[in-house]
């Protein structure tokens, strides 16, 4: 049998949701300090842990309200859950219209390995891009181009070498539907060409 240490490791939040005990000292549902870190219990990465509430909240409503209700009373610090599933289910975060990476041809268009292949790409640093998504986010203008440079400059050393256009897209209707633009969705590791 284990001890009463071991009974109080969880690794997801329904786990930890199920145990009871929401609100004891140092084994809190959720972290007191900033809902979007991840509290003691939880063995996974910030962004599985944003993704996990995300769907629990869209999922079961109600059960959330009740569990936010409890920790706004209880938290020293107000923070409000910036992340949301849509109505297909999409991550989303208030505040940011535009999740959508656009890459596409300057010039001439890109073929569609071309574009596969920069998807794929985008894919295998998805986390790391989920992160510096959520700094844009917060940043101005100014460091916004900046950030957009890096990120085509990053694409065009790595895998073209032609001339490209990467810019944020607030819904996949921007397209021309050309088959020629891949659309990324930084928040939830997908990607289109249109």
């Amino acid at each position: 049998m284990g001890s009463k240490k071991e009974a109080d490791i969880h690794s997801s939040f329904i786990d930890r949701l199920k145990d009871g005990g929401w609100w004891r000292a140092n084994n809190e549902l959720l972290n007191m300090f900033d809902i979007h870190k991840r509290p003691s219990y939880y063995k996974g990465t910030a962004k599985e842990w944003i993704e996990e509430i995300a769907t629990f909240a869209y999922l079961y409503p109600g059960e959330w309200d009740e569990i936010y209700k409890q920790y706004r009373s209880m938290s020293k610090h107000e923070f409000s859950f910036h992340f949301y599933r849509n109505e297909e289910g999409y991550l989303r975060m208030t505040g940011a219209d535009e999740v959508y990476l656009k890459v596409a041809g300057e010039g001439e268009p890109l073929s569609h390995e071309v574009l596969d292949r920069i998807g794929r790409m985008l894919s295998e640093h998805a986390e790391k891009l989920f992160y510096t998504f959520l700094e844009y986010v917060g940043m101005d203008d100014p460091e916004q181009k900046c950030w957009m440079e890096r990120i085509e400059k990053n694409i065009q050393e790595n895998l073209t070498g032609q001339g490209l256009a990467v810019t944020m897209a607030e819904t996949l209707d921007e397209s021309a539907f050309e088959g020629n633009e891949l659309y990324f969705d930084l928040l939830n590791n997908l990607y289109i060409i249109l």
